[in-house]
């Protein structure tokens, strides 16, 4: 099996959010192009799943999402699949309105959706004179 990267999202209340990398390191600077396309549904999903929860007005510690991608051994190689876990540690809710949230949250984040319907790649050339 190939490799695998993993970004993990700490969402504050409020408007701080950071990421880290699987040693809870800060992510500043260059990151890998798999880790800016994990780190892109992970950010934009705990945004999302922040404002869901503000809109529900549930009170939370935080958000902690751990994306993980999973990167093929086949040459050309790719990224099989993104999983991500999510937490909410303080959060006062059951099982059904967690599972309701995470459906939202897919629901409303553009990444997620950008994800699942497969967006059209264009590639072209120019020729500089």
């Amino acid at each position: 099996m190939g490799g695998r990267i993993k970004v993990i999202g700490v969402f504050e209340p409020g408007e701080d959010w950071h990421l880290e990398d699987e040693d809870g390191q800060r992510l500043e600077g260059a990151l890998s192009p798999v880790a800016h396309l994990v780190a892109s549904l992970v950010g934009c999903s705990g945004l999302t799943m922040r404002g869901v929860m503000d809109k529900m007005k549930i009170e939370h510690q935080g958000i902690v999402i751990e994306g993980i991608a999973a990167i093929s051994d086949e040459r050309p190689t790719f990224v099989r699949s993104i999983s991500l876990e999510v937490s909410a540690p303080g959060a006062c809710i059951n099982e059904a309105q967690f599972a309701s949230i995470l459906e939202m949250t897919e629901k409303y984040c553009l990444i997620a959706q950008t994800f699942r319907h497969g967006p059209e790649l264009i590639l072209s050339a120019k020729t500089i004179p």
